[in-house]
C-alpha cells in the first residue's frame, strides 16, 4: 500500500506542476543562485526544492496522526467520501473555490514572520540560504499543497501519509526545477493549457477518495 500512496503523490504532485509554476514560479525565477556556477548552482536549487518537500513530508506526519484517529474511532471512510466531496466542491462550486483562493492570499499581510526572514535569504547566495528559503516556502499557504494534504489525511496512517506528501513533493520538482535553471520552459500559454487540466485531475482525486470510503463501508 505504501507504493500505490507513493505512486498516488508523484503522479498528482507531476500533473499539477502547471498550478506550482504559477504560484512558485516566480520565486522559482527570483531564487539567488546569478552568482553561482556549475554544480553549486544545481544544488542550491534541488535543496531549495528538497527543502519544500521537507516541509510537506512535516505537514503529511501531523495529517496522517488525525488521519489515523480518525480510523480507530471508525471515522476513516466518512473523512474519505467528506473530503472527496470538499475537494470537489472546490473545484466545481465558485463560493467553495473563492474561499479557498482567499486562504492563498493570507500571506501578504499576516505571515510577516515568514516574509520578513524570506526576503533577508533572498539576498544571500548560499546553497543553505537556498534550503531555508525551500522551507520557507513550503510554510506558505497554497490551494494545491491544500488539495495533498486533504488526500494524505485519508491515508490511514502516519506512515502512508508522509510517503504521500514525499511524493507529492518530488512530483512538482520537475517542472520546479526546470523554471529555475530555464525561465522560458514554459510560455505563458503552454502554462494556461496546463492549468486547464488541473480541475479535472483534482475533480478526480475527489473521486477516488469518495470510492475508497464507500468502498470501506462495504466492510472491505
Amino acid at each position: 500500500m505504501i507504493n500505490e500512496w507513493l505512486i498516488g503523490g508523484l503522479l498528482f504532485g507531476f500533473l499539477g506542476s502547471a498550478h506550482c509554476v504559477g504560484m512558485c514560479g516566480p520565486i522559482a525565477l527570483a531564487l539567488p543562485v546569478n552568482t553561482m556556477q556549475g554544480i553549486k548552482k544545481y544544488a542550491g536549487i534541488f535543496l531549495y526544492n528538497v527543502g519544500r518537500t521537507i516541509v510537506y513530508v512535516l505537514l503529511g506526519s501531523i495529517v496522517g496522526f488525525f488521519g489515523k484517529l480518525a480510523g480507530l474511532v471508525g471515522f476513516q471512510k466518512w473523512l474519505s467520501v467528506i473530503t472527496g466531496i470538499l475537494i470537489i466542491a472546490a473545484v466545481l462550486i465558485p463560493k467553495v473555490r473563492n474561499k479557498l483562493n482567499s486562504w492563498q492570499a493570507f500571506p501578504s499581510n499576516r505571515m510577516g514572520v515568514i516574509v520578513k526572514p524570506f526576503k533577508k535569504l533572498m539576498r544571500k547566495d548560499s546553497v543553505s540560504a537556498l534550503f531555508a528559503i525551500g522551507l520557507l516556502n513550503g510554510l506558505l499557504p497554497c490551494g494545491f499543497v491544500y488539495m495533498a494534504i486533504a488526500a494524505a489525511l485519508n491515508t490511514g496512517s502516519t506512515i502512508s501519509s508522509m510517503v504521500f506528501m514525499t511524493g507529492f513533493g518530488f512530483g512538482t520538482m520537475p517542472a520546479m526545477i526546470a523554471v529555475a535553471l530555464s525561465p522560458g520552459f514554459l510560455s505563458l500559454e503552454m502554462r494556461r493549457k496546463i492549468q486547464k487540466f488541473l480541475p479535472w485531475a483534482t475533480i478526480a482525486l475527489g473521486l477516488i477518495l469518495i470510492y475508497r470510503g464507500l468502498f470501506m463501508m462495504g466492510g472491505h
